[in-house]
């Protein structure tokens, strides 16, 4: 029960950031042992429900996959800890109010300064910024199928974190179009044979989470991973790929190596700030 809720609480957090959008209706309160969805947790001490067969949708499922990876291997009392560390909770906490709300707004603006995803995000700029390099991002997810679109859905939750994560089997993903990358990453980068072994392995590990060092891009539904490099280098490897959570399938957009991370302002001209709401439409944001 102490892991659930705090899982529903990063699942709230990380669309509200990447969409705009909660996950669900209910609030997420600051308890004595971290978030908690009060109406699930009333509910559930007077009728336990069982997993309910429910569509969540694409988004639901991608960011609950993330979620879970990223934060699934924590016990509950690791959890609130962690929970107890963080802005959101201990922002609500100050209030005098009795179990206050963690606003959706506090989480939004929390996970935006999450240092792993500014990181992957600033390499998403820098790749975005080389022609060569967008002009493959481009013609890989033409080949992909169309870009998934934002979803104003917002899902309840009395089902509980059990169907969501009902949903995301423990059987692997299915690699699709990584044969093709890998071939063309070949020929235009001319990687070291410890750099192609560490991008095989790297695919590999995909099979079982795509997720890992990974943010959605341009919208959810296409994400951008940075492939842990076998050294220090000055050379930064990074993907582009779609999953599909209803078909458990990864499918390859591209592989390419940049120079140098270059680390841009994110008020500057460089490129356009994909969190911007004004920032051009041409890449779905």
């Amino acid at each position: 029960m102490l892991q659930l809720h705090k899982l529903l609480y990063y699942c709230q957090g990380w669309r509200a950031h990447w969409t705009g959008e909660p996950m669900f209706h209910e609030d997420v309160q600051a308890w004595t042992n971290g978030p908690v969805v009060s109406d699930l947790w009333c509910n559930e001490a007077v009728d336990p429900m069982g997993p309910t067969d429910i569509d969540l949708g694409e988004t639901t499922l991608q960011v609950v996959g993330y979620v879970v990876g990223r934060y699934g291997s924590f016990s509950g009392r690791d959890l609130i800890r962690l929970t107890h560390s963080e802005d959101p909770w201990r922002n609500a906490s100050e209030s005098e109010t009795p179990n206050p709300t963690i606003t959706v707004r506090d989480m939004a603006q929390y996970f935006a300064g999450d240092e792993q995803d500014l990181r992957i995000k600033r390499l998403m700029r820098q790749a975005f910024a080389d022609d060569d390099i967008r002009e493959r991002i481009e013609k890989g997810h033409a080949l992909t199928g169309e870009r998934f679109s934002r979803s104003n859905d917002v899902e309840p939750v009395e089902a509980g974190l059990e169907t969501l994560t009902s949903k995301l089997s423990l059987r692997s993903y299915e690699l699709r179009n990584f044969d093709e990358c890998v071939a063309e990453f070949e020929v235009a980068e001319k990687p070291d044979r410890e750099l192609t072994v560490t991008v095989l392995n790297w695919i590999l590990g995909l099979r079982t989470d795509p997720y890992r060092h990974a943010r959605p891009e341009p919208t959810l539904g296409r994400w951008f991973a940075e492939i842990p490099g076998p050294f220090i280098t000055e050379q930064t490897t990074v993907a582009s790929y779609a999953v599909d959570e209803a078909l458990r399938t990864v499918s390859c957009s591209t592989i390419s190596t940049l120079e140098k991370l270059v680390t841009y302002p994110d008020d500057g001209d460089f490129f356009d700030d994909p969190d911007d709401p004004d920032a051009p439409s041409e890449w779905g944001w």
